[in-house]
């Protein structure tokens, strides 16, 4: 699925010590920066998850709702999530470039 989704042109794949993947995008015409998770490991059955995030200064980006917090530094993301009960969600932890 992942590569299906870089055709489109996204900056960066990023995965965790669980496998994870998680591709973070460009800016969008709507100027949201998007994060597009692969569900695949997650113990429940997903379509493909997209966060939607604006950028708020100093490499962190933000969910309209604060629940999602990104930090990007030169090889990895900090992904921050304070309600984790959705199974179908993005999942914290440091995701670094493959």
């Amino acid at each position: 699925m992942l590569l299906s989704i870089s055709a489109y042109g996204f900056s960066q794949k990023y995965s965790n010590t669980q496998g994870r993947e998680v591709l973070f995008g460009e800016e969008n015409e709507e100027g949201l920066f998007e994060l597009y998770v692969d569900p695949t490991g997650f113990d429940c059955e997903c379509e493909q998850i997209t966060v939607y995030l604006h950028f708020i200064g100093n490499n962190k980006y933000t969910t309209d709702d604060g629940n999602v917090e990104i930090t990007v530094s030169d090889k990895s993301l900090n992904i921050k999530v304070i309600d984790e009960t959705e199974c179908c969600f993005v999942k914290k932890g440091i995701y670094t470039i493959e």
